[in-house]
């Protein structure tokens, strides 16, 4: 599992007059994480933090501009806005059983794009051996 997020940010601008639209690109955060589940079970990844600063300013046109009287005129505000991004995953097994019979429908033959050839699973099974043992 790799979830990602990183912030959005003004994409292109298409249209002329009133129809401009402007659009954001999507915001992304990022983690990786190694996972052992039961079947059912929930994970919960959270501290995907974000963080905006805003500041913003408003004065009276020309007044402000005065030194020292100026100051009188203007006012400054910052804000800051802190985001979390808490992803919940319950995985499901699927069993074949469940899985309609394809050939019996004479649709064709059932292709297990996600099957992992067992020469990798093992690999993957004693990294994640060696992961679970570690302590943090």
């Amino acid at each position: 599992m790799e979830p990602k997020v990183v912030q959005a940010r003004t994409g292109g601008t298409f249209g002329e007059g009133s129809n401009r639209q402007t659009f954001k690109d999507p915001e992304e955060r990022g983690t990786r994480s190694i996972l052992r589940v039961n079947n059912g079970d929930t994970v919960i990844i959270g501290g995907l933090l974000r963080t905006d600063k805003v500041r913003t300013g408003t004065s009276v046109p020309i007044i402000s501009r005065i030194p020292i009287l100026g100051m009188a005129f203007r006012h400054k505000h910052s804000e800051e806005e802190e985001r979390e991004l808490i992803i919940f995953i319950t995985p499901r097994i699927v069993e074949d059983n469940n899985i309609p019979n394809i050939l019996s429908t004479g649709s064709g033959n059932i292709v297990r794009e996600q099957e992992i050839p067992t020469k990798r699973l093992d690999s993957i099974n004693k990294d994640l051996s060696t992961f679970e043992h570690q302590r943090f």
